[in-house]
């Protein structure tokens, strides 16, 4: 488990972390939502925000990227961005980790730099800009439908179906809105993955509790859930709270990682302070 409040915002607010699951999972609860990341997925974070979570035999990559060279100094936090890499712009992204951790860094991750601070504040920009009437609307009704979601995912019946009768939409429109989580389907079962899954986490696995969990989030039988768990993470849930690890970075033991005349290593070197 892991808390990022308080004086480890006071270290680390003038930073963004970009993450990328390369094994297990990662639960993490952000003021205004939740998320459970797998492999193949990718997170841009504001440390400016208060977070927590826990890993479960995860392995992230991560690249630490100043607010300031993404024009982000005078900036309010913004809320975490979660990526696929399947879509065309996680794909991106995916191929810019594979370069940046390439084998031959020396040569790679200077063009990785640009590369990367360039698709992210394409990215971020995505996420404030001014919208049309249509986007407005658009937008506001997906907003909408993630908030009904969030809060019907203890009915069994929630779904397409009822979703599309109760906001008066098509299927096609629904898909299209909800294509970048996977379609609306991925989304209610990442949601209510995410919840039982961090229900467990904090709450421990207990005589019972599996099924209480299953239950409470929507899942249709014990079986159902465990499958749903396995087919996610790997390993049933009973097995991936066995053991829970806390995260703690600090520039002293990235230091190794650092290439001669980076402006992102030499600023890091210059704030003298831990990340988390």
């Amino acid at each position: 488990m892991f808390h990022h409040n308080g004086a480890a915002i006071e270290r680390s607010g003038e930073v963004i972390a970009v993450q990328y699951v390369r094994e297990g999972f990662s639960a993490m609860e952000f003021p205004d939502c939740n998320h459970v990341l797998r492999p193949g997925m990718i997170i841009i974070s504001d440390l400016k925000q208060t977070y927590r979570g826990s890993h479960h035999e995860a392995v992230i990559e991560q690249i630490i990227i100043p607010r300031a060279a993404l024009g982000l100094t005078d900036a309010e936090p913004f809320s975490p961005i979660i990526l696929f890499e399947e879509t065309e712009r996680g794909g991106k992204l995916a191929a810019e980790f594979d370069r940046f951790f390439a084998e031959d860094p020396f040569g790679t991750r200077r063009q990785a730099h640009s590369r990367l601070q360039a698709l992210l504040i394409a990215e971020i920009q995505e996420t404030w800009r001014s919208n049309s009437d249509r986007e407005e609307w658009w937008y506001g009704r997906r907003n909408l439908i993630r908030k009904y979601i969030d809060t019907h995912l203890d009915d069994p019946n929630l779904g397409p179906v009822q979703i599309c009768e109760l906001f008066n939409m098509s299927r096609a429109t629904l898909y299209r809105m909800f294509e970048e989580d996977g379609g609306v389907r991925r989304r209610i079962q990442d949601r209510r993955l995410h919840s039982a899954i961090w229900d467990l986490a904090t709450s421990g696995v207990k005589r019972g509790r599996l099924s209480q969990v299953s239950e409470r989030w929507g899942f249709s039988s014990d079986a159902n859930f465990n499958r749903a768990v396995k087919i996610a993470y790997g390993l049933p849930p009973g097995v991936l709270f066995r053991s829970s690890v806390t995260a703690k970075m600090d520039l002293d033991a990235l230091g190794d990682q650092f290439i001669e005349n980076d402006p992102f290593a030499e600023w890091f070197r210059s704030q003298d302070r831990g990340i988390f």
